[in-house]
């Protein structure tokens, strides 16, 4: 007897065994969209949140998540008011540099990085003075009038401030905690960010970095 003929019945049209489960390419592409969708559906669920709870005036406010970078891309424009109700337009502000500050009352390094925001405003340094025209604009998180007023009296500031109810502005340029700082060009493009507190010998080598960078 051969050893064919040992064999049980079916065993040599078994099927072979599946190969171990390897993930495809498709699963790395799926993903970063699907973190991309949520990501945008948490900023405008943080956002419709606030406006239906009626949060405290001096809780942090809820950040949306924003996963994209504006550098090298136009600012979002928006319209704004100020704390005395006067409008502000970002696009109004082309054939300047902007430096565009995120910050909110209760944050103790929006605090103390504003006297440096304010000299800048009142004087400009000789970096800032090699660009041009600098201003500043300072954008308040979803805060109210009378408080960001009070504010400013305390500090004895004077420098352009808006009013971001909500923090609508803030989610489109990807605030995802404060201060944030924002360096846009005389065509409205967006060159440079800062995370955190800005000091005076970061503002001023980030300004000399922006006017070599643009030099002729």
């Amino acid at each position: 007897m051969t050893h064919s003929q040992l064999e049980p019945d079916g065993a040599q049209n078994s099927p072979k065994p599946h190969p171990p489960y390897r993930p495809t390419l498709a699963i790395f592409l799926i993903m970063p969209i699907a973190a991309a969708l949520v990501a945008l559906w948490l900023a405008e669920a943080f956002v419709a949140r606030d406006a239906v709870s009626g949060r405290r005036e001096d809780a942090p406010p809820a950040v949306g998540l924003t996963p994209f970078t504006l550098i090298g891309s136009p600012a979002p424009d928006f319209e704004l008011a100020t704390p005395k109700g006067e409008s502000l337009r970002l696009s109004e502000q082309r054939g300047a540099w902007l430096v565009l500050n995120f910050w909110a009352t209760w944050c103790p390094p929006c605090r103390a990085e504003m006297p440096i925001l304010q000299a800048l405003h009142d004087s400009p340094s000789e970096a800032a003075r090699a660009l041009g025209t600098v201003r500043v604009i300072a954008i308040n998180r979803d805060e109210s009038a009378a408080a960001v007023q009070a504010f400013l009296d305390e500090l004895k500031l004077s420098l352009p401030v808006a009013l971001d109810p909500g923090g609508k502005v803030s989610n489109r340029y990807g605030v995802l905690s404060l201060p944030m700082t924002y360096f846009i060009d005389p065509e409205g493009i967006v060159r440079h960010r800062h995370i955190g507190k800005l000091t005076e010998e970061l503002l001023e080598q980030t300004l000399r970095k922006l006017a070599s960078s643009n030099a002729p």
